[in-house]
């Protein structure tokens, strides 16, 4: 089942079919089905008619990196040199590595379709693949759903021209002046809310919406290049932090839509446009946006300039909030969550950086928190990382005073006292922005959406394909001769069909047992490869449930052979609207690499493992 779930969050992730191979990828029949269930599924209209552009990879790649400042927070500001030796000074990138080429380096290789709000235009590169999707468990599942991607990389870029036609988001975006960290939470909710009209447009055949995936955040993040356009190799490849910023828009912006629709639909969606979230904290909390708005704290800061040699000159200044703390906190220690502990009870901060006559460089932070001891917290925590970060190279001093918490970075030691001091008499400057407005979930949809995850397993409206070569039972045996493999069912209470939604199949085989409802052995066939392929469909599905799963533990993992050919196990629990019990198979075979699920309810798991390893046991491989 677990496979079902993946093709269903892949087709979110990919497209629900329409072009044929080799054809036209501006096919009008195709764009206009997208705009027609983009404006249908969101509840807007279309306020300007987005052009598409088909064009080569150098032009895509070029238009593409002009626009990072749109797409990337730290692309946008005035002076990209001063951002580039801020980095540098913060440790986020290597002294040898440019910070604008690194940018410009994800825009170009994310030129496989893009948004031009300049021209609204849906740009699409003619000679280019969307990163990703020739992966595995990608090309599998869009072998199984009939999809192709031109349709995938159209319907992602119209859905922000549909909310650039309505909000004007790309406007507000275009502004120099705008913090980073205000900047980090618009796009959020932007790409957020992309993200999951492209998820409904995938999955609008199966009658379902996007709501239904427990994490919307978990389905982002391990299918990123995908969705950023990418490649995981230029993400690895970048400096930590960097990658994490491109990613964060995409994965938290999920996590926070998903909330937003979950409580107040369509409408709280489209209020948020009009009352921006303000700061990263909304989107990694989103009940501090609309429940009871918790506006960051501006910080005004004095002149430092006496306190800092003749001839020094401020050449950064910036919010970085609680994403950008987190990120900066885990890039000096290592440590994702310490990180997410120090900086989760941020309330506001400023960040200035100058250069010193000779090139020298010191840094001033002041910051606000939501109680003394996340003060304390955070002045403990930086004081330890910096320390380790800057080693010989700096002076660290961080001091706290009630909710308050100030930091400097200074070459020499005697420097610290008077610049501290200045820091000191920054003021705090209180923003009131009422909350958009709320509107309570419905309470017949969340049970309909269990309704529909269980009753793919229910033994009503059973789904038999007409037989053919990939779909053949003779008694007790299911033939599958154009995957080349067999086996028969253990029992009389086990029926054979295809799992389904809507009118859609979403499964290739399974079994599915008549007394224990959510009990089933289900089979999909990929192309043959290897166990040490990088990317392994099984990991990717196990990285998947433990995002959607509560509780998530990881059972037992064993090799073994199947019908004689070498496999793999993983076995795992959690829950999933139900306590689940799960185990996933691949076989190696001579011609394809088959993946098996067992899955059932957990309770009832145990006293069907004889019934799952008789299936095993009669699996065979058809020459």
């Amino acid at each position: 089942m677990r496979t079902i779930i993946a093709a269903l969050t892949l087709t979110a992730l990919a497209c629900s079919a329409a072009f044929a191979s080799g054809g036209d990828p501006a096919n009008k029949k195709v764009i206009e089905e997208i705009r027609i269930t983009h404006e249908l599924l969101r509840g807007l209209e279309y306020k300007f008619e987005p052009k598409v552009e088909i064009v080569g990879a150098r032009e895509a790649g070029a238009r593409a990196a002009r626009l990072a400042g749109r797409y990337f927070p730290l692309a946008a500001g005035p002076d990209g040199k001063a951002a580039q030796a801020a980095w540098k000074f913060l440790r986020l990138i290597p002294e040898e590595r440019d910070l604008q080429g690194a940018i410009d380096g994800f825009a170009r290789a994310g030129a496989r379709a893009f948004y031009d709000p300049e021209t609204r235009s849906v740009v699409l590169a003619s000679d280019l693949t969307a990163p990703g999707w020739n992966s595995p468990l990608i090309a599998k599942t869009m072998e199984v759903l009939k999809v192709e991607e031109p349709e995938f990389a159209l319907a992602r870029q119209f859905a922000l021209a549909l909310l650039d036609s309505n909000f004007g988001i790309f406007d507000k975006l275009a502004d120099p002046a705008m913090p980073s960290d205000m900047r980090m939470a618009a796009l959020a909710l932007l790409n957020g809310d992309a993200n999951l009209m492209l998820m409904d447009y995938m999955l609008r055949n199966y009658g379902v919406k996007s709501t239904l995936l427990p994490n919307a955040e978990g389905v982002v993040s391990q299918f990123i290049p995908l969705v950023t356009h990418i490649p995981k190799t230029e993400l690895e490849a970048a400096p930590q932090a960097l990658a994490r910023d491109a990613a964060f828009p995409h994965t938290a912006g999920a996590k926070f839509a998903a909330v937003l629709r979950a409580t107040g639909a369509g409408p709280l969606m489209d209020s948020a446009y009009f009352s921006l979230p303000v700061s990263s904290e909304q989107i990694l909390h989103p009940e501090k946006f609309f429940e009871s708005r918790d506006n960051p704290v501006e910080v005004e800061t004095p002149e430092l300039y006496a306190a800092l040699p003749e001839g020094s000159a401020k050449i950064y200044e910036d919010t970085l909030g609680e994403w950008g703390l987190r990120r900066l906190l885990a890039a000096w220690m290592k440590d994702d969550s310490e990180a997410s502990s120090a900086a989760s009870g941020w309330a506001g901060d400023r960040l200035l950086i100058y250069e010193l006559p000779g090139g020298e460089i010191a840094g001033a932070f002041f910051t606000v928190w939501d109680s003394a001891p996340d003060a304390e917290l955070f002045a403990g925590v930086f004081r330890r990382a910096a320390r380790a970060a800057f080693a010989a190279d700096a002076h660290i001093e961080v001091s706290s005073i009630g909710r308050d918490a100030v930091a400097v970075i200074v070459p020499r030691a005697d420097m610290a006292p008077e610049l501290s001091g200045l820091v000191w008499q920054s003021v705090k400057i209180p923003t009131r922005t009422p909350p958009p407005e709320l509107r309570q979930p419905d309470p017949e949809a969340l049970i309909t959406q269990l309704s529909q995850f269980m009753g793919m397993f229910s033994n009503t409206n059973v789904a038999i394909p007409p037989a053919g070569e990939d779909w053949r039972v003779e008694g007790d045996a299911f033939i599958n001769g154009k995957h080349k493999y067999t086996l028969r069912r253990p029992g009389p209470d086990w029926n054979f069909q295809r799992l389904h939604l809507g009118n859609q199949f979403v499964s290739e085989f399974t079994a599915v047992n008549t007394k224990s409802v959510g009990s089933n052995f289900t089979i999909f066939t990929f192309n043959k490869y290897s166990p040490e392929e990088r990317e392994n469909p099984v990991d990717q599905m196990v990285d998947f449930m433990k995002a959607q799963m509560q509780g998530f533990k990881r059972v037992e993992e064993k090799t073994s052979t199947v019908a004689g050919a070498p496999a793999r196990s993983v076995t795992f629990t959690g829950s999933m609207f139900v306590p689940l019990k799960i185990t996933y198979t691949e076989v190696f075979g001579p011609d394809f690499t088959h993946v098996i699920t067992w899955w059932a309810v957990k309770n009832n798991y145990d006293s069907l493992l004889p019934e799952y390893m008789k299936f095993m046991e009669t699996f065979r491989f058809l020459d």
